[in-house]
C-alpha cells in the first residue's frame, strides 16, 4: 500500500487516546481503508473500508485475538467502526471517514495543485466579488453627483425668512444666477467673482433682498468711505456678502445726500426763540426783569445805616 492519511491534532483529545491497544488499533483501521472503492471477489469494497479478520489484526498489531475483540467492541460503543462479519473474512468500516479524510486529494498523493473543491471556492469568492463591484459601480453611475462631484448645488428652502424663499431645480438656480449678476453688475469692486458667487448661492437672496443688496450698494457707493482713496477701502465683494455689510449705516455722505439707503435727510439744526419754545411745550415761562448795575448800586445805598433817618 501507499500513500498517506491526515491526522488532526484534535485527536490527543479523544477519549480511548490514553488506551494503547485501542489507540493502536484504530490508526491501524485508518491506514488500511480503501481511499477509494475496490472490487474483492465480487464484493464492493467502499471507501472507508478494508477486508481483515481477528487473527490478521492481531498478528499486525502485535497483541492477541482477545484483546482485538475487545478494541473492536469498545471502538463500536462510541460508534467509531462498525463490522460486518462471516465465516471468511470481516469488512470494518470507519464511521465518518471523510471527517479524517477528506476529498480534497482523491489519490492521497501530495501535490501542489489546489484541488478543484478549493477552486471552486475561490471561483465562486471571486465571482461573488466580481458581482458586488459591479452593483456598485451601477449604483455609483445612478447616484446624483454631489456638489463637490461637479454637479449645481441644489437650492434648498431658505431657513431665514429676511432672505425670502427659494425653489429648487434648475430654474431656480438659473434665477438665483441672474440676481447675483444683477448684484454684480452694482458692485464697483469687481474682485473675486467665482468666490462671491459661492456665497451668493449659499444666502440663496429672493428678489426683494436682491433689490435691497442693490439699493444698499448703490448707496454705500456715495459714502465718503469708498469714495476716498479712489476706492481702496471698498470691501471684497466676498467679505461683504458674508458680513452682511448691505446692514450698515452709512455716514459720512455729501451734502443733501441721504444717510441710508433711501429717504430725506433730517432737517437742519436751528436755535429758537422763547415763544417758539413755549409755543411748541404748551406753556409759559415766568418773565425775569435783569436790573443794571447802577440799580443795584442805589439800593445799596439806601439801605446804608449813614443814609437812613435817625
Amino acid at each position: 500500500m501507499v500513500g498517506w492519511i491526515k491526522l488532526h491534532r484534535k485527536f490527543l483529545k479523544w477519549e480511548w487516546y490514553d488506551d494503547l491497544n485501542t489507540k493502536s488499533l484504530f490508526l491501524h483501521c485508518l491506514l488500511k481503508a480503501n481511499h477509494e472503492p475496490k472490487q474483492w471477489r465480487g464484493i464492493t469494497i467502499e471507501r472507508g473500508q478494508f477486508v481483515t479478520s481477528t487473527s490478521n489484526l492481531a498478528k499486525e498489531i502485535g497483541v492477541g485475538v482477545q484483546a482485538i475483540r475487545t478494541c473492536i467492541n469498545r471502538l463500536k460503543s462510541t460508534s467509531e467502526i462498525t463490522s460486518q462479519s462471516t465465516s471468511r473474512f470481516t469488512i470494518l468500516t470507519i464511521c465518518n471517514y471523510d471527517s479524517y479524510q477528506s476529498e480534497e486529494n482523491p489519490t492521497n498523493k501530495p501535490t501542489n495543485k489546489p484541488s478543484n473543491k478549493r477552486l471552486t471556492n475561490e471561483q465562486q469568492a471571486t465571482n461573488k466579488q466580481l458581482t458586488t463591484t459591479k452593483e456598485l459601480k451601477e449604483e455609483k453611475n445612478n447616484t446624483p453627483l454631489t456638489p463637490q462631484e461637479g454637479a449645481e448645488p441644489e437650492l434648498e428652502k431658505s431657513e431665514n425668512p429676511a432672505k425670502g424663499k427659494s425653489k429648487s431645480g434648475p430654474k431656480a438656480a438659473d434665477k438665483n444666477i441672474e440676481r447675483f449678476e444683477k448684484f454684480w453688475k452694482s458692485y464697483p469692486r469687481k474682485i473675486g467673482k467665482g468666490q462671491a458667487r459661492k456665497v451668493w448661492l449659499r444666502l440663496k437672496p429672493n428678489d426683494e433682498l436682491t433689490d435691497t443688496l442693490v439699493m444698499a450698494v448703490e448707496a454705500q457707493k456715495k459714502s465718503e468711505q469708498w469714495q476716498k482713496s479712489q476706492g481702496q477701502f471698498i470691501p471684497h465683494p466676498t467679505t461683504w456678502l458674508n458680513q452682511e455689510r448691505w446692514e450698515d449705516e452709512i455716514s459720512g455722505t455729501g451734502p443733501g445726500e441721504d444717510n441710508y439707503y433711501g429717504g430725506d435727510p433730517p432737517p437742519p439744526i436751528r436755535n429758537t426763540t422763547d415763544e417758539e419754545d413755549m409755543a411748541m411745550f404748551g406753556r409759559t415761562f415766568p418773565k425775569t426783569t435783569v436790573k443794571d448795575d447802577d440799580d443795584d448800586n442805589s439800593d445799596n445805598k439806601n439801605r446804608h445805616p449813614a443814609n437812613q433817618a435817625g
